[in-house]
This record gives C-alpha cells, sequence and structure tokens, in this order.
C-alpha cells in the first residue's frame, strides 16, 4: 500500500511514521521541511495538556501525553518537557463564569480518565511561585502531567524517525491536486520548489496540509469551513534576580483565561514566551477594537499565504502590560522576537479528521484550531490506523468532516 502524505507538519509526520510502522509505503510532500520557519509546526514550543471542557478532547490530549512520554524514550530525545500546565480564573470580569465553568468540566474529565491535578488556594500560589500575583483570582488548577512541547524540535525528529523505518520518503513538493477515478483516489499531482512537475501514483491519500488543504478537497467536495487566522507570540528577555523565579524549574506554563493569555516560562534559551489566546482574524484588520489588545491588526500577503505584519512596538508593549500585571518581573523585560504563523481554524475549533465522501482511499486532517500538538500522536495514530485497517483507535467520530452541502 502507497500512501502520499500531503504536508509535513507534526500531523504529516506522525501520521507518516506511524503508517509506516503498519507497513505502507509513505511518500511526504511538504514544499519546505519539517518544523520549518513560519509553520503551525515550527516555533519552538507549544502547549500539550489534557484539561478540555469536552470528553473527546480531554480523552485526545490524555493519550497524547502518554504518546509524547513513550516516544520520548523511544527516540530518546526530550520531545516534551512535562512541567505543568496552570489554569488561572479570576474573580470577575468578561467570561468569568464561562471560565470557571470550562475549568470545573476539564477537570471532571481529568478526574473520569484517571489523570491528576491540583486544586491550588489563590493566596497559595505566590508562595508557591512568586513571580505571580494571585489577588484576582477565584481558582487555580495545576494539571501536573501537561507541559509543552519542542514544536520544531519534535516535528523533526519524527519526521527523522519515520524515514529510518526504510517505507517513508520525503520529497520537497507541493500537492497541487489529487486525482481520481470512479471516486477513488489514483494519484497526485505535485510541483517542486523550482517548478517541476510531477505524478505520484497512491492507493491512498492523506491531507495534513493546513489551510492549504482546503482548496485540494474544494474540487472534490466542495470547501470545508476552515479559516486561516494569523498569530504572533512573543519571546523575552527577563530580567535578574526577579526574572530568575520566571525559568521553568520555578513555574508551569500557564493559562490566564480572564485575559485570554497564556504562557511558557523561560527555559534558559528562548526567553519567557507569552501570547493572546486568540489569532487576530484578517476580516478584522480595519477594527481598533477587534483584537485584545486595542490595536489594528493587519495581514500582508507572503507567496499567496496570509501572513500578519510583524506587530507594532505599541502592540509588544499592550501584551507585555498585561502579562506584567500578572507576573511582574516582566515589567523590566526586552522583546527579544516575535514569532508569526497561522492556524486553520474552525468557528468552534472542532477539529476536521477523516475520511473524505465520496472519494474512497481519501483522508483529511485539518482545521486544528492551534490544538494540533496537544493531539497530533493520539489522532494521529487513530487516522494512520483507519486508512491501513478501518479501525480507528480512538474513534474518530466527533471529529467527522463537515462539508456544506452546495
Amino acid at each position: 500500500m502507497h500512501v502520499v502524505v500531503a504536508g509535513g507538519g507534526i500531523f504529516g509526520q506522525v501520521i507518516a511514521w506511524r503508517l509506516a510502522v503498519r507497513g505502507a509505503r509513505v511518500t511526504v510532500c511538504e514544499p519546505v521541511g519539517p518544523g520549518a520557519h513560519g509553520t503551525g509546526s515550527g516555533d519552538r514550543t507549544r502547549i500539550v495538556r489534557a484539561l478540555y471542557d469536552e470528553p473527546h478532547f480531554a480523552e485526545a490530549g490524555h493519550r497524547g501525553l502518554r504518546l509524547w512520554s513513550e516516544w520520548c524514550a523511544q527516540l530518546s530525545a526530550r520531545l516534551i518537557e512535562p512541567i505543568g500546565v496552570l489554569y488561572l480564573v479570576r474573580k470577575g470580569g468578561p467570561g468569568a463564569d464561562a471560565f470557571a465553568t470550562w475549568v470545573e468540566r476539564g477537570v471532571t474529565h481529568l478526574r473520569a480518565l484517571g489523570a491528576a491535578f491540583e486544586d491550588i488556594p489563590p493566596a497559595a500560589v505566590p508562595t508557591r511561585w512568586p513571580a505571580m500575583r494571585s489577588s484576582d483570582l477565584r481558582r487555580a488548577v495545576l494539571e501536573p502531567a501537561a507541559g509543552y512541547a519542542r514544536a520544531a524540535l519534535a516535528t523533526r525528529t519524527i519526521a527523522r524517525a519515520a524515514a529510518a523505518t526504510g517505507l517513508v520518503v520525503h520529497t520537497p513538493a507541493r500537492v497541487t491536486s489529487i486525482e481520481t477515478t470512479s471516486s477513488r483516489v489514483t494519484s497526485v499531482r505535485t510541483v517542486a520548489p523550482d517548478g517541476t512537475a510531477h505524478t505520484l501514483a497512491a492507493d491512498a491519500v492523506v491531507i495534513a496540509a493546513g489551510f492549504a488543504g482546503v482548496a485540494l478537497l474544494e474540487p472534490l467536495c466542495g470547501r470545508l469551513p476552515i479559516e486561516r487566522l494569523p498569530h504572533w507570540v512573543s519571546y523575552w528577555d527577563v530580567p535578574y534576580p526577579g526574572g530568575a523565579a520566571l525559568h521553568e524549574t520555578q513555574l508551569p506554563c500557564w493559562a490566564d483565561l480572564g485575559s485570554e493569555l497564556y504562557g511558557f516560562p523561560d527555559d534558559g534559551e528562548s526567553g519567557f514566551k507569552a501570547a493572546w489566546h486568540s489569532p487576530r482574524p484578517p476580516s478584522q484588520a480595519t477594527s481598533e477594537s477587534a483584537s485584545p489588545q486595542g490595536a489594528s491588526p493587519k495581514s500582508v500577503s507572503l507567496q499567496g499565504v496570509a501572513r500578519p505584519e510583524t506587530p507594532t512596538e505599541s502592540e509588544i508593549e499592550a501584551l507585555r502590560e498585561r502579562v506584567a500585571a500578572r507576573f511582574p518581573p516582566l515589567a523590566e523585560g526586552r522583546c527579544r522576537g516575535i514569532y508569526e504563523c497561522a492556524y486553520d481554524s474552525t468557528a468552534d475549533e472542532t477539529f476536521q479528521i477523516g475520511p473524505v465522501p465520496p472519494i474512497a482511499g481519501l483522508w483529511f486532517a485539518g482545521g486544528l484550531s492551534g490544538h494540533g500538538f496537544k493531539h497530533a500522536p493520539s489522532l494521529g495514530e487513530s487516522l494512520a490506523a483507519s486508512v491501513v485497517n478501518g479501525q480507528p483507535e480512538p474513534d474518530l467520530a466527533p471529529y467527522t468532516l463537515r462539508i456544506p452541502r452546495s
């Protein structure tokens, strides 16, 4: 069985590797390379966790954490750092009750899965993590088995593991179309960076190409309701001695739910990382109130792909001020860099993963909405099993493709 995987991000690499483990021959078509800069899998870090308000997300995240740990041992590489994720719920403000409900549901699912969590009295937060203020908190929950994935490193390590099976070939090319006969996949057409075109015969095709995958499907079954949303994160040099309390040995990853912020402690190399939770949709480019920081986001085209402009100094400063309200040492920090990418997102942030009707031999994985690294091991493993023997585990039914009727 020969499977073509269109897209070499974390989902594409995991799927290719797990297909090879099951005996399939695989060609991964990726024009730049695994973990390339500017892609969703190319940043240094991504949060991995299992606390979700929906049971299928919690199950996939929990299984993903276990698989990440197993793969770290198998591949002799630190793909993840289980330093914990701390969820902060504020006493008041917009959405406070909804966030409290979200966390409570997530805790319920962790308990059902047998996963550890710790409720921490808000007054005890600064004692445990001196860099953090907590006077405005109503609840703090720590998920100790969670943490962060080393995004680009993990993607490239898994790509090497796939190649080492002898069954996976990585080819620098972009899939431009999928050919079918009698509603069955027969081949794909590709174009290399130098413009050379090729046709690859295939028994099956898996599209894991982010937003570009939506365009590949459109001629076959219509356009999936997935948007491309620009996103940027910031990295900060921290001052000492106060900055020492922002190191990952002193602080977990965190999600400040009332402020729509999340971030990572200083890893000693790339700095303290912080970002807004919500990407900046291009459709909101002219609205002064559209983005949390009150700035006017813009998007530009780079090689046909919508990308955000580098944020202005005022945008960066607005982010820093908001984060410093929770972590005072960051008030003296200095921004060392910005990472720009984009999310392929659905309106409800539910992924679209599974077979593509009515085309036999065609699968799609997209609409990951910034959550791909949390679920790539579990759902990538499941999709690979589905392609080879039609028996996904865990079930992919919650992610069934939602193709609008024409």
